[in-house]
Formats: C-alpha cells, sequence, structure tokens
C-alpha cells in the first residue's frame, strides 16, 4: 500500500495527473476511510478541472469537524476558480415547441424521372485553351499577310496606274485612295550647282537595258593599287656603349685627406643598390665584376682635384650632393669617362655647367633635383644624351 502511494505522489509530482488518480481510486476502494488517500483524490480532481468531485472529497474530509489547513486551502483554490461549462445548466423551452413567425416554403415533391444527370460533353460554343491558341495564331497569320499586301499595294500605287488599280482593288477606296494621292504629282526641280536661282526638273529615269561598251586597254587608264603611305623613319637613338666588367683592381688615393666614402654594385646594373666597400683613404682593392662610387664628403670648399690622378674608367658612380662646387669643376668630373651614375642634387649648378657634361657618353643617371638648370638646358642635355635619365623637380 505504501509503495502504491508514493507511486501516486510521484506521478502527481510529474503532473500526471490522470495515472495518479487511478492509483488513488484503487487505493480508495481498498481504504474508503483513509484521509491522505483521500486528500490526494481530491488534489488530482482539482488539477483535472472537475471541482464538483473534489469539493465532495473535501467536505468528507471536513465533516468530522477538525480543521486541516491543507483540506482549507484547497477550498479556497476550488472557490477562486471559475467553475467549467456545463451544458446541463441551460435551461429553457425544448426546440420543437418554438414557433417561428414565417414558416418555410413547402417543398414539392419531386419524381424521379425530372432530375437530368449531369452531361459531361461540353455546349456548343465552348472553346477550349486549344481551340484559341489556333484561333489566335491563325489570325496574327493573316493579319501579316494582309499587312505584307498592303504594304506592296502601297509602293506600287507610288509607282503608276497600274499599282493604283491594285491598291484600289485590294485596299479598298479610303486606303487606295489615300495611297494613290501619295504620289508625286510634278517631277522634282532640284538646285544646279553652277547658279542658286536656276532650277531645272529631273528627267524620267529610263528602264531600258544599259549597254556597257569595252574600252580598250591602251584608252583606259591605269589604276595602280592604292598603298599606305610608308611610315617616316624615326632617327636611332644610340646605344649606350657596352663595356665588358673588370678584373679586381687597386684604387689608390691619398692617405692624409680622404674624399670621401667608396660604394660597389653589379657590373651594368641600373638600381640603386650601392653597397658600402670603405673609405676612400690610401690602396682600396675593389673585387672584379663590380662597379665602384665615390660619395664625396666635404665641409667647405670641396676640391675635385684628386679626380686627375685617378685613371679614366675607374668610377661608374659619382656622387656630389651638398657639395660647394662650380660649374668650372665639372671639367673635373668629365675626367672620368666611365660615368654611368651621377648625382648633383643641392647644388650651384647652372645650364654652363651642364655643358660640360656632354662629353659623359656612358652616362645613364643624371640627379638634378634643386639645382638651378632650366628646362631648356635639360633640353640640350637631352640631346647629347638621349639614353640619360635626368631627374628634376
Amino acid at each position: 500500500m505504501k509503495q502504491k502511494f508514493r507511486e501516486g505522489k510521484r506521478r502527481y509530482k510529474r503532473k500526471e495527473y490522470v495515472e495518479s488518480l487511478k492509483i488513488f481510486e484503487k487505493l480508495a476502494e481498498a481504504f474508503p476511510q483513509h484521509k491522505e488517500i483521500t486528500y490526494m483524490r481530491a488534489r488530482c480532481l482539482t488539477a483535472l478541472r472537475r471541482p464538483g468531485e473534489a469539493w465532495a472529497l473535501c467536505e468528507k474530509l471536513s465533516g468530522n469537524g477538525e480543521v486541516d489547513p491543507r483540506i482549507e486551502k484547497l477550498k479556497a483554490k476550488l472557490t477562486a476558480e471559475p467553475p467549467p461549462f456545463d451544458s446541463s445548466s441551460l435551461k429553457g423551452p425544448p426546440l420543437d415547441g418554438l414557433a417561428f413567425e414565417t414558416p418555410p416554403p413547402p417543398v414539392e415533391p419531386r419524381d424521379a424521372a425530372s432530375f437530368e444527370e449531369p452531361s459531361n460533353e461540353p455546349p456548343e460554343d465552348y472553346l477550349s485553351p486549344v481551340d484559341v491558341s489556333e484561333f489566335t495564331r491563325s489570325g496574327r497569320r493573316a493579319r501579316r499577310v494582309w499587312e505584307s499586301i498592303a504594304l506592296v499595294c502601297m509602293m506600287l500605287a507610288s509607282l503608276g496606274a497600274c499599282g493604283g488599280v491594285l491598291a484600289l482593288h485590294f485596299l479598298g477606296p479610303e486606303l487606295g485612295g489615300q495611297a494613290l494621292a501619295a504620289r508625286p504629282a510634278a517631277p522634282i526641280a532640284v538646285v544646279s550647282e553652277s547658279t542658286t536661282d536656276a532650277t531645272e526638273p529631273i528627267e524620267p529615269v529610263s528602264t531600258a537595258p544599259v549597254a556597257r561598251v569595252a574600252v580598250p586597254s591602251d584608252i583606259a587608264p591605269e589604276r595602280t593599287p592604292e598603298t599606305a603611305p610608308e611610315p617616316k623613319p624615326q632617327p636611332a637613338v644610340p646605344a649606350v656603349p657596352s663595356v665588358p666588367p673588370p678584373p679586381a683592381r687597386i684604387v689608390a688615393f691619398s692617405l692624409n685627406v680622404s674624399p670621401g666614402k667608396l660604394r660597389t654594385r653589379q657590373w651594368g646594373s641600373t638600381d640603386d643598390a650601392w653597397e658600402r666597400l670603405a673609405e676612400a683613404r690610401g690602396r682600396v682593392r675593389v673585387p672584379a665584376g663590380l662597379e665602384l662610387r665615390l660619395d664625396v664628403v666635404t665641409v667647405d670648399k670641396t676640391d675635385l682635384s684628386f679626380l686627375n690622378t685617378l685613371e679614366s674608367d675607374t668610377l661608374q658612380g659619382l656622387s656630389l650632393a651638398r657639395a660647394k662646387i662650380t660649374d668650372a669643376d665639372l671639367t673635373l668630373v668629365t675626367t672620368q669617362r666611365g660615368l654611368t651614375w651621377l648625382d648633383l642634387h643641392d647644388t650651384a649648378i647652372t645650364d654652363n655647367g651642364l655643358a660640360h657634361l656632354k662629353s659623359l657618353s656612358r652616362l645613364q643617371s643624371l640627379n638634378l633635383v634643386r639645382t638651378r638648370v632650366t628646362d631648356a638646358g635639360i633640353a640640350e642635355l637631352k640631346k647629347a644624351l638621349p639614353h640619360c635619365t635626368i631627374i628634376k623637380f
């Protein structure tokens, strides 16, 4: 009994009210006066919205005069909830006794012979979708044919009387008359090219076949095939003379005063990837296959007389940026015939100094940023060194 009671309470907590009520109903058959079983039955009936039966069980529990707060709480809950709708509570006269103000019209009896079975055949004027589409297509074809005939007749009517008759026949008097009225009634007058006032009518064009006369070859002018004009040859830009890479060499500078720093890059390279080699002091060894560049670093007046002590193909690059030089100093720069890279930015060089650089036939890059040269001087130098890239802002 205890196990069944616990099973019923467990199902009630899981909101399985129907199964819980069945368990407590079976227990009530064995123990009809058991207070806890009756209380759980009332709770299940309340949860199932059967307040009448739940109220009866609550009255049964409170009939012995004892006050149980659980039962009072359950009764208060039943009192607060609205009672469910009960159709048996409706009272009134039966529907059979109601009297209608206007009785319904009597239904005339009909025999079985008067009923007609519905026929599956369509009416005579019924058009299926296939018939409609065929009718539409045929109508469109007929319309196109008549439009073509009308166009031909109007063209013939504009040419002559025969066409006018055809136009009247096919188009009717209204459209045919319009086509005939559209014909030109008088010859068209044109203005002569020689005089602006004189006009003359155009002669009717003859439809007779034109005879073709063969012209002898000795009389007919010879026709030469037209050819496109040949492009004018552009002046060729002289190529930079190629020099084979030198072997390893020794370059001698003064031991007392260093003119600057030495840098190298691959022979024939056009980029500025110069790598530092050493300071220009004493005897400096240059590896084979490398170009040599000198960055002149001076504080006061720049002295370029040391360039006369070097061989003409010693330097391939020379930087005189921010150097205190004049146009006359560029004559010493031209002693290095192998220069391909020259930097003169932030110097006082003018167009007169650029004239000395025309002898540097291998020069490929020249920096003239923030100098005193003009566009005219650069253009003049460009004529002598067309392959040189000049930078000027």
